[in-house]
């Protein structure tokens, strides 16, 4: 492939991107199916779409940092230069503010890992990584662990491997091969990409074949779910005659219109090149880079030439020495397909974190049983450290933990180390006596006179009553009137819990029970909070009704749906709500209904907007400007 080549289809993925993104961009979350041939309406530049802008901040962090990236420069550059509060990117940002790195970011406390916030950053790796699908396949999976697990982290190692390829390969179907065989067999996204090769065997109509996936493969809660759209993408791919055709189809299926549009167009374009792309579909669109106010302080060139310009130069770079980029990113992500491309693919562990790797040594952080502490509760760590070095070498470990803590080496005595060894520390830290317990726990790691930084989220606190009978008026009414649940109110205990998911809370049938926790504001402030459930909840701030959703749902809605909503509901209706609090403690209660159907119950603060955010005593917050002394009430 000449340069020439390469950057014509680097350049016929951006306007690839950009025109299925545009087309999709006005019916984004519409369920229905579509009826598009061409634009509508008819756009006079391409429309700003976190498809494309975020990953201009990945190709910013490549310039700063070079090829050789590690999981914290995306943490670091994902907190200062995005400002995303919706679903999964507000989750993987908030863990990255509490020091969790990825890929625990991405897993820990995340419902909404399943949507296509990572499959639709994919381009940028392919681009960099033309004809080298593990490579970019391996970059992919540290992008997608900043905010994803599972099928939402497979749905872009599964792209990037495809795109990579389609830098040499045209056959579609190769094309779905090589994806493939970067993502274990037993997910669901193979699970759906095959089912719609399967039907297009058959020659099973488009419409047909929509439905079809709608049925299996969605989910009624989240139109962005991944694995219905990836198979709208897959179905683009193997259905149509022309670029244009083929990316309608894929629109015309609904759903997340404009990042199965967007996908699909780059992956066209990349395999088709500049040229091939019809000028009727790239000139109402032209080629000015468009991005919204979300990623600020990044640098990027004003048109997608130079950003092909800039892509291809890393590009370069990574085709110099692709063996070294092999070697460095198993490191960092001990993904087992760099080093031996015969086995089955098997995933990293999500509570593990890779520490440092250097000439001397590996280290590996492995959480056990998640990423946080409560009060007056042992936690245990395990370090696992590989030598690298050639000599044999002496391993010395010490933790230091906030004031008050205490942290033991369970049955730790100096190691000597060869090359390939590997030595695992079980650390064992408790919170108790005169420690307290914030938001985010720094702690610190010296190995071996190396210090690393490692951090631990505080468990919540929460005031739990027992399960009342939804008929005694009088208890309910007391504990309603008042906003809050106090020592008179009957079976009530204080609850540490780490998670948003407040589902193991729910009271049977016939039952109600409330909840109630204290947030501390340094000043007066808006919010937006976040209170849902299947079935109906209510959610008091200082005693006034701030969410009053009265009816059944079919599951938890993303904020991002909520903050967009476009049915007839008020926000409050669905579990969501703005409001203003006032400097200092404010209570919030939960009053939780009981069903005989299966529950799911949420609660998390989305966003805080106040400039003394670096004081407040919230669950969640702006993580960018990273809370570090703050208490929950006790």
């Amino acid at each position: 492939m000449t340069l020439t080549d390469y950057k014509s289809k680097v350049l016929g993925g951006l306007f690839g991107k950009n025109i299925g993104g545009t087309l999709g961009a006005p019916y984004e979350g519409n369920t229905s199916y579509l009826h598009l041939h061409y634009y509508d309406p008819v756009p006079t530049e391409s429309l700003p779409n976190d498809d494309f802008e975020i990953q201009l901040v990945w190709l910013d962090m490549l310039k700063k940092k070079g090829i050789y990236i590690k999981p914290f420069d995306f943490a670091e550059h994902w907190q200062q230069h995005t400002d995303y509060y919706i679903s999964e990117y507000f989750m993987g940002q908030r863990n990255m503010g509490l020091g969790l790195m990825p890929p625990v970011s991405g897993s820990f406390n995340n419902p909404w890992t399943i949507g296509m916030g990572a499959t639709i950053r994919a381009e940028i790796w392919a681009m960099i990584a033309p004809g080298l699908p593990d490579i970019a396949a391996a970059y992919a999976y540290m992008d997608a662990s900043c905010d994803h697990t599972g099928e939402g982290m497979y749905g872009e190692m599964f792209i990037a491997a495809a795109e990579s390829a389609a830098f040499f390969e045209n056959d579609a179907n190769k094309l779905i091969d090589i994806g493939l065989s970067y993502i274990p067999d037993d997910c669901g996204i193979r699970q759906v990409v095959e089912f719609v090769r399967s039907e297009h065997i058959k020659a099973t109509p488009v419409y047909k074949l929509r439905n079809l996936i709608c049925a299996y493969y969605s989910n009624v809660c989240d139109f962005t779910y991944v694995l219905a759209n990836v198979g709208f993408a897959v179905l683009g791919l193997l259905y149509g005659e022309s670029f244009g055709e083929s990316l309608c189809n894929a629109v015309n299926c609904g759903y997340d219109t404009d990042c199965s549009g967007a996908t699909l167009g780059a992956l066209l374009g990349i395999r088709a090149g500049r040229e091939a792309i019809p000028e009727e579909w790239t000139a109402p669109i032209g080629s000015k880079v468009v991005v919204s106010e979300l990623v600020p302080g990044i640098d990027f060139a004003p048109t997608v030439e130079g950003v092909t310009d800039e892509m291809c130069a890393l590009g370069e770079q990574i085709l110099a020495d692709p063996e070294a980029i092999r070697k460095h990113l198993y490191e960092w992500t001990g993904l087992s397909f760099l080093i031996n491309k015969n086995e089955a693919v098997t995933m990293p562990s999500a509570q593990e974190i890779v520490l440092a790797s250097n000439d001397k040594l590996r280290a590996v952080v492995d959480y056990v049983d998640g990423p946080y502490i409560g009060y007056d509760k042992v936690k245990e760590i395990v370090l696992k450290i590989t030598g690298k070095a050639d000599a044999v070498q002496e391993i010395d470990v010490a933790v230091s933990v906030p004031d008050g803590w205490s942290a033991i080496l369970n049955d730790f005595s100096h190691p000597t180390l060869a090359k390939g060894q590997t030595a695992c520390v079980s650390v064992l830290i408790k919170a108790g006596g005169n420690g307290s317990i914030g938001l985010r726990n720094d702690l610190g790691f010296a190995i071996s006179g190396d210090t690393y930084d490692l951090s631990l989220a505080g468990m919540k606190c929460w005031t739990v009553t027992d399960i009342i009978n939804a008929q005694d008026a009088t208890v309910i009414s007391s504990i309603e009137s008042a906003g809050k649940v106090d020592s008179h109110t009957p079976g009530v205990a204080r609850k540490q819990y780490a998670l948003d998911d407040l589902t193991e809370f729910a009271p049977p049938a016939g039952y109600v029970r409330f909840l109630q926790t204290d947030l501390y504001s340094p000043e007066d402030c808006n919010i937006e909070i976040l209170a849902n459930s299947v079935a109906p909840i209510m959610a008091y701030m200082n005693g006034q009704i701030i969410i009053d959703k009265k009816h059944r749902s079919s599951g938890i809605l993303p904020t991002w749906h909520l903050q967009n909503i476009s049915i007839h509901l008020l926000p409050r209706d669905m579990g969501f709500a703005k409001l203003s609090i006032k400097k200092g403690w404010n209570t919030v209660l939960l009053r939780l209904e009981g069903a005989d159907y299966p529950q799911n119950i949420n609660f998390h603060l989305i966003r805080i907007l106040t400039e003394k955010i670096a004081d407040a005593g919230f669950s969640d917050y702006r993580p960018e400007l990273k809370i570090t002394n703050t208490y929950w009430k006790e």
